[in-house]
């Protein structure tokens, strides 16, 4: 499972999707933007951002999304690849970050969570990952089965 590589040869490779994926802004617990009602975009804005490294598909998204609502780009950013470098900072610092949604549930539901989600709305999406393969040769029966157990082919 996997995305396209931005510098894969066209044509040499297949994707067949499975989902695009949701993004949630998230800060610490007790954080004064993870509260009930509208965020004001100004303050979210002027808040330092955890992203990931330059070339993820999570920060292009973001980054992108922002740009197409007239936002700039967060002023004070730590870049990392490190999701605990991620999480310790969120916990110790103001700092808001972007998950997966799936990923910023299982942090900041129930007690002990170590966040918490920002209801900012800003309908952030990764683009959509999948069953990636060589266009030109063919999978193993196994790797078949399992391609078909996970991602059905649309052509059969």
């Amino acid at each position: 499972l996997s995305r396209l590589p931005e510098d894969g040869a066209p044509g040499s490779l297949s994707l067949r999707p499975v989902a695009a994926e949701p993004v949630a802004l998230v800060a610490r617990r007790g954080h004064f933007l993870t509260g009930p009602g509208p965020v004001d975009l100004a303050a979210l804005m002027a808040q330092d951002w955890i992203l990931p490294g330059p070339g993820s598909p999570l920060r292009r998204a973001v980054l992108d999304r922002l740009a197409t609502l007239g936002l700039p780009a967060p002023r004070g950013q730590l870049s990392t690849p490190s999701f605990l470098l991620t999480l310790a900072t969120l916990q110790q610092t103001n700092a808001v970050a972007p998950l997966a949604s799936a990923v910023a549930r299982q942090f900041a539901e129930g007690p002990g969570a170590a966040c918490a989600v920002i209801p900012a709305g800003l309908d952030i999406t990764v683009a959509a990952f999948g069953l990636l393969t060589r266009a030109d040769a063919p999978l193993s029966p196994v790797a078949a089965r399992l391609a078909a157990l996970m991602v059905p082919d649309p052509r059969r």
